[in-house]
């Protein structure tokens, strides 16, 4: 079985994964997968590549679009299990891939999510973890790189830090799709998006109005798939725009009345505990809820009072 996906999502693109982790295929004359997902995915990845007719033979690149362990970790068993794979990300990733410590992170994140994704019957409850203390990456990104896949298809590298500092986009000028991962938030039933901006608020901003800028026909997210057609994706980035600025006011408020960050942020969890956040456990939530509020204080040049 491999679920209601994988899907077409313009000439050559396919969103696979699942609809809460999305991974992408794009087909030239080679092909890559963009984005990786969390490790449970790797027998569900390896079976819609096959219904597909895509053998991995076919397949020269992982793209990884930035070094969140929900968005990476069926790329280490990909690449042991097929060797001449090989992963591109931005170049200052390399310094989160060779780093033992962080990789241990990434690890016991995607061991966190595997286990909640097991409760609400998605993966078979396995995690698929390279015993290599390091993360694989053997191609280095850099703006305006391109990817050439044959037959036409490139894939242009525009940086989109904010969500992360290695966060980069990905765009296919001849369908007009652009890959963004996490750069535009994530969104939330049922008409809000919750930013991202777990590193940097203005960075986020500025990257915000880059991938405006574009005018993509088809938004291609780390998660809940994509968004399809000029206008939509006009309308989905307006919202991603109204809800920064709508949750620095009301960080700016609910502090201003004496409350802290800590609660402040088990409050934001609580209220936005449906959809696809609600597969991420409760702890890892509020952490990154509290992170958000402390880039919002630094953005507005405020102390800000817990260690995250």
């Amino acid at each position: 079985m491999i679920g209601p996906l994988p899907i077409k999502v313009s000439h050559g693109v396919y969103l696979l994964g699942s609809y809460e982790f999305n991974i992408y295929l794009l087909k030239g004359r080679r092909c890559a997968l963009i984005e990786g997902g969390v490790s449970t995915q790797f027998p569900l990845l390896l079976r819609q590549l096959e219904y597909l007719e895509v053998s991995p033979q076919d397949i020269d690149y992982l793209v990884v679009l930035h070094s969140h362990a929900d968005h990476i970790m069926t790329f280490p068993p990909m690449r042991e299990s097929f060797p001449w794979l090989r992963v591109a990300a931005f170049s200052s990733s390399k310094e989160v891939f060779d780093d033992e410590r962080i990789v241990g992170k990434l690890k016991e994140s995607d061991l966190r999510v595997t286990r909640s994704l097991y409760k609400t019957g998605i993966g078979d409850g396995e995690i698929y973890h390279s015993p290599l203390p390091h993360f694989p990456m053997d191609l280095s990104l850099q703006e305006g790189d391109l990817i050439e896949l044959g037959d036409g298809v490139k894939l242009r590298v525009l940086e989109t830090p904010g969500h992360a500092p290695d966060s980069i986009s990905l765009y296919l000028e001849g369908e007009e799709v652009l890959f963004v991962s996490d750069a535009v938030g994530v969104f939330y039933p049922p008409d809000h998006i919750r930013p991202n901006y777990f590193y940097n608020l203005g960075m986020y901003e500025t990257s915000l109005r880059r991938i405006r800028d574009i005018e993509a026909k088809v938004l291609c997210k780390g998660h809940q798939g994509m968004v399809i057609g000029k206008k939509k994706v006009r309308d989905y980035l307006h919202l991603a725009f109204r809800d920064v600025e709508r949750f620095k006011g009301y960080v700016q408020e609910a502090l201003g009345a004496g409350r802290d960050e800590e609660e402040v942020g088990r409050e934001m969890t609580d209220v936005h505990k449906r959809g696809v956040l609600a597969l991420f456990p409760r702890e890892s939530n509020v952490k990154l809820w509290r992170l958000m509020i402390r880039r919002t204080l630094e953005n507005m040049g405020m102390p800000y009072h817990y260690d995250t």
